[in-house]
Order: C-alpha cells, then sequence, then structure tokens
C-alpha cells in the first residue's frame, strides 16, 4: 500500500565535470501497513517515513514498498553500512530480506534504491537505481502466486513500484498522449514526479503527503512533509544536521535548561524546514497547473495567433517564472545549509507578499483585523 517514484536527468555534457553530475530524483507517498494481530496487515499509517539515507557516507537513499515495519528495518540495517555501490545496497538487501518469515510478507516488499554504480569496462560511475524485488514467498506458493517474481535486484533510471503505479501508469499515459512526457532539465522531472505523486493518491493505499529526494554527486538532500514522523530521534536529528548544515550540542543528562534549549533549537530547524517544504511545493503546484494552462493556450495561439498571442505570451512568462523558483528549490535543498533554505523561504514570502498587496490595491495599507 504505496507509491515510491525515481527518474534521473542527465545534465547537458557542456555543464558536467564527472559522470557523476547528473540528478536523480525520488519522491514517495506516507502511508504504509503495518502488523495487526497474528501479522496479518490490518493497520494503516499515513504519515510514516518511506525514504530514508542510508550508507555510512549517506549517499544512498532507499524507499520501499510493503509493511511499514519492515521496510523501516531494511532501512535501519542499511543505516550506517559500508556500501559503495548499488549492487551491494541490492545484495544488502535481498540477504536482510531472506531472513524474513514469508508468512509476515503478504504484501509484496520491494525498494527503490538511488546511488551510484560502477560501470567496469570504462572503469567509471554513474547514478542509477537499483529496484530491487525482495518479496519473500513459501516455496509451496511460487506457482499459484500471483505477485511472485524472482528475488532479484535490477539497474534502471526511471523506476516506479507500489499499489499506486496503476494510477501513475495512466498519468503517463496521458501525458504522452498531450505532449508532456518531454524532459529537459531538473524542474521538468520534479514537477513530472510531483503529478504522478497526486495522481498515485487514487488509490485507496496511497496519500498525497509526499517526501522527495535528490542525489547529485555524492550527497543526499530530502525534504518531508510537515506530518510525517521520522521513524527515531536519531533520524529527525540528523535530518535536521543533514539539511540545516548545524550541530547539535551535547547536553548532559541532568542539565534541564540545556535539554530545553536544545528542543527548542531543534523546533525553531523543523519550521524552517516545514516552511521550505510549503514554499517550494506551493511552486511546484503552481507549475503543474500552468503546464496545463500553457498547453490549452498553445493550442488557441496556434489557431488564431493574433487574437491569443497575449494571453499566451502572459502564460509563458508565469511558466518560465515557476519554473526557475522550482530550480531555485532545488538548488537550495542540494545546497543544504540554513541560508539557503531561508534565503529561498523569504524570496518566496515576497512573491506572496507582492500578490496580496496587488489584490488589496493599497501595500501601505495593513490588513484590517475582524
Amino acid at each position: 500500500m504505496t507509491l515510491i517514484l525515481g527518474r534521473r536527468i542527465e545534465k547537458p555534457e557542456a555543464e558536467k565535470e564527472s559522470s557523476l553530475d547528473d540528478y536523480l530524483v525520488m519522491v514517495a507517498d506516507s502511508m504504509a501497513s503495518y502488523a495487526g494481530k497474528e501479522n496479518h496487515s490490518v493497520s494503516k499509517e499515513d504519515r510514516s517515513q518511506k525514504m530514508y539515507v542510508v550508507g555510512e557516507k549517506k549517499n544512498f537513499l532507499i524507499m520501499g514498498t510493503g509493511r511499514g515495519d519492515m521496510i523501516r528495518n531494511v532501512a535501519l540495517s542499511l543505516y550506517d553500512a559500508n556500501l559503495d555501490s548499488l549492487k551491494e545496497a541490492s545484495d544488502a538487501i535481498l540477504e536482510i530480506t531472506d531472513g524474513f518469515d514469508p508468512g509476515d510478507t503478504i504484501t509484496p516488499l520491494n525498494f527503490i534504491v538511488g546511488g551510484n554504480y560502477v560501470i567496469e569496462r570504462e572503469n567509471r560511475r554513474e547514478l542509477g537505481f537499483a529496484h530491487v524485488v525482495a518479496t519473500v514467498v513459501p516455496p509451496d506458493q511460487k506457482a499459484s502466486s500471483a505477485e511472485y517474481r524472482q528475488r532479484e535486484g535490477s539497474l534502471c533510471y526511471d523506476a516506479v513500484d507500489g499499489s499506486g503505479a496503476i494510477p501513475v501508469m495512466e498519468h503517463k499515459k496521458k501525458s504522452a498522449q498531450f505532449g508532456k512526457d518531454m524532459v529537459f532539465d531538473l524542474a521538468d522531472v520534479l514537477v513530472e514526479l510531483y503529478e504522478q505523486g497526486k495522481a498515485g493518491a487514487q488509490d485507496t493505499g496511497v496519500n498525497d503527503k509526499l517526501q522527495f529526494g535528490i542525489i547529485n554527486k555524492n550527497s543526499a538532500s530530502t525534504i518531508y512533509h510537515p506530518d510525517i514522523w521520522l521513524v527515531s530521534s536519531q533520524h529527525f536529528d540528523e535530518y535536521l544536521t543533514r539539511m540545516a548544515k548545524i550541530t547539535l550540542p551535547e547536553v548532559k543528562p541532568e542539565d534541564v535548561k540545556g535539554h530545553y534549549g536544545l528542543a527548542e533549537m531543534k523546533n525553531d530547524v523543523k519550521k524552517v524546514l516545514t516552511s521550505f517544504y510549503d514554499a517550494w511545493t506551493a511552486e511546484l503546484r503552481e507549475l503543474s497547473e500552468l503546464r496545463q494552462g500553457y498547453t490549452q493556450w498553445a493550442d488557441a495561439f496556434g489557431n488564431d495567433e493574433a487574437k491569443y498571442r497575449e494571453g499566451f505570451e502572459a502564460i509563458k512568462a508565469r511558466r518560465q517564472l515557476a519554473r526557475r523558483n522550482v530550480l531555485e528549490g532545488a538548488n537550495a535543498l542540494v545546497t543544504k545549509g540554513l541560508e539557503a533554505l531561508v534565503s529561498y523561504t523569504r524570496a518566496a514570502d515576497i512573491r506572496k507578499r507582492a500578490i496580496e498587496s496587488k489584490l488589496l490595491g493599497n501595500p501601505e495599507k495593513p490588513i484590517a483585523k475582524q
């Protein structure tokens, strides 16, 4: 009961210093099933962490479908693992899940891992995904199980899995029919996966509380929907320090005032990340809506240039601005640090206030209290 998506976007050769300068974009929902009595998956949680930064160098991202507790167990096992390539990550997942009780995996347990892999004949590395089929099926049920596939990991550059995959594939088909499946840069991939994440929520086992990940070179960036609970205080602290580029102070157990100050600091950083998420996803939503409007105006412009030129040029300018805003947010995510995140959020707030002032008709006049 889930949706996980991944796609690679290649940088133009002129802008690349190495084969690792491409981007991997990963998106997941936050709905997960958990074991009830006698291991039957009867409960659901709609704010589950589904995307994990793993590996000793924290340069791999893993997402999973199936039981939330099993996904978490695999991710925690790989949290500090010495992973050097996607093959090692894939092999490690299969080894970990090989010990799972087949009776527990009553829903497919599959993973998408983002990271680097080795091209041995060329002695270089590239970024890609390992799509790992880890579902454990009892030997006597393999022949009759519709869910059974060979347990393996395969390399790919575009991946989708989970119960939300069917509406996503329908969305991709419609996008192709309307000519919206072409991607040119990171903004195109981000809005495409954003739209697919929303489309996947048509499935009853998927929600639209999305979590995003971007991998570039040896760095992984993540941003989570504000409602999502990270699996442990360690993961929460790692998320704050990695994305904000801060060091949390060490506090002695008996230092009550110090613990209060630390909690307040964490809460403040979480607010910064929440504000960034809200501002950036608002731009993704804007770009998504403008993509549809742009197609409509382009058709009208093609039929009567003189009549529709002004409207077409206006929506074209808005679309270009929205693309820049989405890219600026992505750059802030990849750069990390409080300065980058806050600068982006402040710029988004300025744009929002300009719209409010325009609607009020008097920028100097404050909004009257009701």
